[in-house]
C-alpha cells in the first residue's frame, strides 16, 4: 500500500474544508401563492420584487437605493391596503463554505414597525449586501443582538424565518422569500493551511529532484 507524505494529506484535507456547504435549497422561481420574492441576485443593480396572486391587488412596494460606504443598501418600502399583521425579524445570510458568522453577504432588517393607514398596513426594511470583497456595510453581524437569525446563503428564492404579513385570523399569511447572489469565501485558516501544504508538497519534491541529481 503506498504512504502518501503528511503534506499532502495536509493539502487535501484543508481543500475539502474550503469546499462550500450547499445549504438547503429553495425555490428557483417565486412561489404561486402566499409569497413575497425579493431577487438580489445580480450583482450591482436593483432588487426586483415578486408578488403572488393572492396578495391583494394595490399593494405597492418601493425600493429606494441608499448610500452605503461598503457594499450596497435599499430601503424598501410595502403598502398593504388591506389591515395585517406583520411579523418580522432581522436575518443574516452567510456566504457558502464559512465557518463563522461574522462573515455574513446579505442583510433582510427590519428598519420600521408598522403603521396603520385607512385600515392597510405600511411596513419598511432595509437590505444590505455585500461587495465583491465580501465587506458590507452593516454592523448585522454575531455580536450584534439586533441580529436574531443566520442561514447559509444558495442562490435559491430561501424563506426568511419570522418574516410574514398575515390576517388577524391567521388563515391567511404571505411569508417573505429572498433570492442572493453567491461568492464562495472559504475561511482565511482554511486558505493557510491549504497553501502551507501545498509548500510543503513542492518542498518535498524540491529535496528528491536534488537527491535525484546528486
Amino acid at each position: 500500500m503506498r504512504a502518501y507524505p503528511l503534506p499532502l494529506c495536509v493539502a487535501v484535507l484543508a481543500g475539502l474544508i474550503a469546499v462550500p456547504l450547499r445549504a438547503q435549497a429553495g425555490s428557483i422561481t417565486c412561489p404561486t401563492s402566499g409569497a413575497i420574492c425579493i431577487d438580489e441576485s445580480v450583482e450591482g443593480a436593483t432588487p426586483t420584487f415578486f408578488l403572488s396572486a393572492d396578495v391583494p391587488a394595490g399593494t405597492s412596494v418601493i425600493i429606494t437605493p441608499q448610500q452605503s460606504a461598503v457594499g450596497e443598501e435599499w430601503t424598501i418600502a410595502m403598502d398593504v391596503p388591506t389591515a395585517f399583521l406583520v411579523s418580522s425579524a432581522n436575518i443574516g445570510l452567510q456566504e457558502p463554505g464559512s465557518l463563522s458568522f461574522t462573515l455574513l453577504s446579505d442583510i433582510w432588517r427590519a428598519s420600521g414597525g408598522p403603521t396603520f393607514n385607512g385600515g392597510g398596513v405600511q411596513q419598511t426594511f432595509n437590505l444590505f449586501s455585500d461587495n465583491e470583497l465580501g465587506q458590507i456595510g452593516s454592523d448585522c453581524i454575531v455580536t450584534n443582538p439586533r441580529c436574531l437569525f443566520f442561514f447559509p446563503e444558495d442562490g435559491t428564492f430561501q424563506q426568511l424565518t419570522n418574516n410574514f404579513f398575515r390576517n388577524a385570523q391567521d388563515t391567511v399569511r404571505w411569508n417573505i422569500y429572498l433570492k442572493s447572489d453567491v461568492e464562495v469565501v472559504p475561511e482565511p485558516a482554511s486558505l493557510v493551511l491549504f497553501a502551507a501544504g501545498l509548500g510543503a508538497v513542492g518542498l518535498l519534491r524540491s529535496r528528491r529532484k536534488r537527491k535525484q541529481a546528486a
